[in-house]
């Protein structure tokens, strides 16, 4: 009864919503891509307008996994009708029972949307941060694909003044992925993470080329302090759930990723 009006407040009042706030184009494809509910969104997570993004581009009813920090109280109520579960990402024992509540989700047959970096992903050539193996065993368990789903950001060029100012969000379905219990879960997660990166370069391969001599000074550290200065809570803080990551991905994730020059280049190392 409950997640039947959650469903249509969704439907109905939710997505129309948010398509009036947003001030930017919302491009979706892919959504051959999806099998018949129930399924797991594993999006990608790279900014401050995900959540709502996804939310607007699934074609059916899906219920959110999302943080309990990191969200400020009126969209916490927002999404608290929405249907979705929070987790304290800190506490093991609340990361066991927001799984669980998601496994009785699926069983009842609607879908579920799952981050599973983990945290936002800021890194300059990294196409995902390491996955987390949870969204596999919830899978395994409920007996449903994964459905890889990239959201490419694309800015106004133009305007640096610290904010983000955003032209273009780009949603794409990937090629699900079917794990077993049968199968071994690290393979399964391998598979993922190839699905996952393919349909994230599968936007960008489509762009157009830039020649270094046309991007302009000071380019990707004016990209990184916008996302700092947009991310809700401590970004720092964030680097302990970024699973499984070895000092390369964290020295990607922030601003002070390497020694720069005055115009932005980095600087070469004997």
């Amino acid at each position: 009864m409950l997640i039947g009006l959650r469903e249509r407040l969704n439907k109905n009042i939710y997505r129309k919503i948010l398509k009036q706030m947003r001030a930017y184009d919302l491009v979706v494809d892919g959504t051959e891509n999806i099998p018949e509910s129930p399924v797991i969104y594993a999006v990608h997570h790279g900014g401050i307008a995900d959540i709502p993004n996804i939310i607007e581009a699934i074609p059916d009813y899906a219920v959110l996994l999302a943080g309990k920090d990191n969200i400020d109280f009126a969209s916490k109520c927002l999404l608290f009708l929405a249907g979705t579960v929070f987790v304290n990402r800190k506490d093991k024992d609340d990361r066991r029972k927001a799984k669980q509540k998601l496994i009785r989700v699926l069983r009842k047959g609607r879908s579920i949307i799952i981050f599973p970096e983990g945290t936002w992903n800021l890194s300059p050539s990294k196409l995902h941060l390491p996955l987390t193996w949870g969204g596999i065993d919830i899978a395994r368990k409920a007996g449903v694909a994964i459905v890889p789903v990239a959201q490419e950001y694309f800015y106004e060029e133009s305007v640096l003044d610290g904010k983000e100012h955003i032209q273009k969000v780009h949603i794409r379905f990937g090629t699900p992925v079917q794990p077993s219990v049968a199968g071994s879960i690290e393979e399964q997660l391998a598979q993922l993470e190839g699905a996952f990166a393919t349909v994230r370069w599968s936007i960008l391969e489509e762009q157009t080329l830039t020649g270094r001599a046309e991007i302009p000074d000071m380019y990707y550290q004016n990209y990184i302090q916008s996302k700092i200065n947009s991310f809700p809570g401590d970004i720092e803080a964030e680097e302990q759930y970024i699973y499984g990551a070895s000092d390369e991905f964290y020295q990607y994730f922030w601003l002070n990723i390497a020694q720069c020059d005055a115009q932005g280049r980095i600087v070469r190392k004997k």
